[in-house]
Parts: C-alpha cells; structure tokens; sequence
C-alpha cells in the first residue's frame, strides 16, 4: 500500500491531500419531473462515492470551475440559466446567478467578482447560437454580454482568458457557414471580437466546418486550423491576423461508411488542436462525406506542426482525433511524446481521461488507472462512471 501511495503522489502530484468530488443523477420532480445532479464526495482515484456529506443541486449540471480561493465550486445548470454554486467547506448552496438563455457554461472564474460563461438554448440536435458573458458573481448580475454563433472550440489560461472560436451570429438551424469569428475574452472582463476571412466555420442541413483551436497564452499567440485552409495565427495582443500556409492533406483512406442515427450525415471538415508547448500544436480530426445516407470520414491523422518552421509530422496517418494526458498524445490504443515516437500501446480504445488521470476499461468490470506517461497500471478497481465527472478540490 506504501508503495502505491508513493505511485500515485509522484503521478499526480496533491492527490493525496485533495478532496474530491463527483456527480450522480437524482429525479427532481418539480418543473413536470427530470433528472438533476447531486454533488457527492467521492474516493480521489476510483471516483466510487465515500462517507460524507452530499448535496442535490437544483439542475442538471456541468462544469466544474473553482473559485480564486478554491473554496467555492461553480457549475453550469443544463435548463434554466443559472449558474449554480456550492461552498465546499460547508457543502451548502449558495445563490444562484441568473445568466439568462437555459444552458450555461462556465469557462473561468478569474477574480471574486468576474466569471466568464456561455449561455444558450437547451441542447438539441441542432447546433444553436450562444452568448458570450461577463459576470459577477459577487452581485449576482451580468455585466457585459457578446452574441456569438455557433461556438466550435474554446481555450482557457489558469489566469482566467478564454479565447471561444464561433461561427457568424446565428438562428437555430439556419445556414452558418461563413469567416470564423473569434472571440478573446480578457481576466477583466472586456471582450474583442475578430473576423478570420479565409478560416471558414458553421453547419447548414449537410455540411460541417469545424476548425479546431490551439493557444499559447504566454505568447499570446493563437492558431485556428481548419481543412484545406490557411491557417489563422492571431496575436492575442493586438489582435493582428497573419495567414500561414494550410497543413497538407490526409493520406488515410476512408473508413467504411456508418449510419448517424438521429443526426443528418454531412461533408466537411473537423478538426481539433492542441498547444504542446516549445513552438508545437498537436492537430487531427477527420473529412465527412456523405455516401448515399451515411456517413464516411477520412482522418486527417494525427500530426505535430512547428509553428516555428511551418513544417508538419504526421506521427498516425489513421487517427481522427486525441486527448492530451501528462505530456502524452493518446489516440486509439496508442500513446506518443510531442516527438512522435509511440511510448506505449493500451490494451483497448475505451479509456477515459480525467483531472489528468489516465483510466483503461479493461473489461465490463474492472478500470485500470495507467500513468499517463509510461501507460504503467498503477491499480485496477471495480468499474463506476462518478469517475467520468470527478474533480479533486
């Protein structure tokens, strides 16, 4: 046991000592009945809820995102516009601030009286305009407001700055295709909006364009990379655009065509970025086509793009998308380091990351808990979900 404390302390540095958290359904019946979230304590690895107290929250909710002090957790309510609050020490609702729309987002919270959020409409199967806000939650009001478009990426420092990528100001399932906007959100609350003419972003009934986002904000520098288009780099700064030259085409054939279920098949592409730190942006995402009434994509791979050069390295021609964990690039079974070399390879695609914390499901009973960085096993457990929404305090 010694020795896996120790394991564990040197992966994920804190655990030891934080306190943890997890969500669980509950039936609220009230609004004609629906399923709410109940905040629970919970074991800092396997998420499986442990002795203490608990407290039903009066929404379905996401999030979460901590106060400046670390002693207040905030979380975006699913239906009525809210942004609900609980004071951890004492595990008690605070009141809720009214953010208007119905689906709320918080994305930092970088001072006692700022809070930035998107709210929007209830989620559906059509892509829906959102509004950008600035909030205090000290006073309980909203203190400046930005209508969006369709929001396709975000990114958030540790300071409290969001940069959200969006399509043009929008209507529910109206055509949205058009120049990317992007929208830079500062820790003070003031907001600046930009126009990106040859990055294009939106939906109409059967196509898709999805650039994908990467920010470093220590250089305050960020890049916004659709397919088959340059690529905007965008300084954070003064809001200057320069052009670069668009990543090369995927070498991956398609893969087989598959049904959409209750959502329309579309063409076009997706993508996905990620900053890496010394000058690198990890990328991938897919091509859609659609072939009679399914769906056929072409990955895009999985590639690293010195921002420096200007020179790209496919490292997985196959993959279509990754997750970042403790330095490592995770796509399918296969984990690499930014320098494109494979550390490892899982037994299986179905893991989860969470609070940075590598989880395999090995099988329909047992999670594995991996280091992250070396694919290691550190501890296998019975399978729960509270660990998909775990978050350590």
């Amino acid at each position: 046991m010694l020795l896996l404390a120790l394991l564990l302390a040197a992966a994920f540095p804190g655990t030891a000592q934080a306190r943890s958290f997890a969500l669980e359904d509950y039936f609220q019946p009230s609004h004609g009945g629906f399923y709410a979230s109940e905040l629970i304590p919970a074991s800092p690895v396997s998420g499986r809820r442990i002795a203490g107290r608990a407290l039903r929250l009066p929404d379905a909710v996401r999030g979460p995102v901590l106060s400046p002090d670390r002693r207040v957790v905030a979380f975006g309510g699913k239906n009525f516009g809210e942004v609900v609050r609980v004071d951890l020490a004492h595990m008690r609702l605070l009141a809720p601030v009214k953010v208007g729309g119905n689906a709320v987002d918080v994305l930092a919270w970088p001072s006692p009286d700022r809070m930035l959020v998107l709210t929007g409409p209830q989620e559906s199967k059509w892509p829906a305009p959102k509004t950008l806000r600035v909030v205090d939650p000290v006073a309980g009001r909203v203190l400046a407001s930005r209508p969006l478009g369709v929001v396709v990426a975000t990114s958030t420092s540790a300071a409290g700055e969001a940069v959200v990528v969006a399509t043009k100001p929008t209507h529910v399932g109206e055509d949205s295709i058009g120049p990317a906007h992007v929208a830079i959100a500062a820790p003070d609350g003031a907001i600046r909006e930009l126009v990106l003419a040859h990055v294009t972003a939106g939906f109409d009934t059967l196509a898709t364009r999805m650039p994908g986002l990467a920010v470093d904000f220590a250089a305050q520098r960020a890049w916004v990379i659709g397919g088959g288009e340059s690529v905007a780099e965008v300084d954070l700064a003064t809001g200057a655009v320069q052009d670069r030259p668009a990543l090369a085409a995927s070498t991956a054939p398609a893969k087989p065509p598959h049904g959409t279920g209750t959502q329309n098949a579309t063409e076009g592409p997706r993508r996905m970025a990620q900053w890496l730190g010394d000058g690198l942006v990890a990328v991938s995402g897919y091509d859609g086509a659609i072939v009679d009434y399914d769906q056929a994509d072409t990955p895009a791979g999985l590639r690293i793009l010195d921002t420096r050069t200007w020179t790209e390295r496919v490292i997985d021609p196959n993959a279509d998308s990754f997750t970042l964990a403790g330095g490592t690039l995770l796509t399918g079974r296969n984990g690499y380091g930014s320098d494109g070399r494979r550390r490892f390879r899982l037994p299986t695609s179905n893991w989860w990351v969470q609070q940075g914390r590598l989880y395999v499901f090995a099988n329909r009973h047992h999670t594995q808990l991996r280091d992250p960085a070396t694919g290691a096993t550190l501890r296998t457990f019975r399978k729960g979900w509270n660990l998909l929404s775990l978050f350590d305090v």
